[in-house]
């Protein structure tokens, strides 16, 4: 009885880091996905400034 009640410890406390981990890498990848868009919204409105965008080359 005892066993079984640690050995669920240990598999909840091994979800909850697995989920934790998880949620942080997710959030880094949001992180960087936010960086790499407004790098490309820069980038298209200072294309725009004065200058065509040639769609056809």
């Amino acid at each position: 009885m005892i066993t079984s009640i640690a050995a669920m410890s240990m598999n909840m406390h091994a979800a909850k880091l697995q989920q934790s981990v998880e949620i942080a890498m997710l959030k880094d990848t949001m992180e960087q996905q936010e960086v790499a868009m407004n790098q490309l919204m820069q980038m298209v409105s200072n294309a725009t400034l004065g200058s065509n965008i040639d769609t056809y080359a």
